[in-house]
């Protein structure tokens, strides 16, 4: 379950911030309980869900550590969800993308031309996982 590895990732980091962008059932929220995560989406499945567009989030610039799209990179402007992403991170903040592998041949350019480093990208599974850092331009 991609939410569960990225949360592998970040349950020795209590200390951020992270941003759930798509978070469903609060997966990520779930598996990492003694964290601050903040759930985005379109819908909620519960009360602690802020329900927005994703590429219009109501949190301030440079507010969040960390950012998660775990299967949420989906519809027409998903680039702009990335771009809405990197003004809520704060400098050097991580990002954390898991999505179905055949679907993304040019994930780790497209974050590359919207300010984001990669750090580190895999396919494990069924699924391509990328690790990046809010590069500081």
């Amino acid at each position: 379950m991609p939410a569960n590895h990225i949360a592998r990732q970040l349950e020795s980091r209590p200390d951020l911030r992270i941003g759930d962008f798509g978070c469903g059932e609060c997966l990520l929220a779930k598996a990492l309980p003694d964290h601050d995560v903040v759930g985005l989406d379109h819908h909620a499945d519960n009360d602690s869900v802020i329900v927005c567009d994703m590429a219009h989030a109501p949190l301030d610039d440079n507010s969040l550590d960390a950012a998660v799209f775990s299967l949420s990179l989906i519809g027409l402007n998903w680039v702009e969800y990335l771009q809405e992403a990197r003004r809520v991170l704060k400098s050097y903040g991580l990002l954390f993308v898991a999505e179905p592998a055949g679907q993304w041949d040019d994930l780790t350019q497209t974050l590359s031309s919207n300010g984001f480093d990669v750090v580190r990208s895999e396919v494990r599974g069924k699924f391509i996982y990328v690790r990046a850092e809010k590069a500081d331009y």
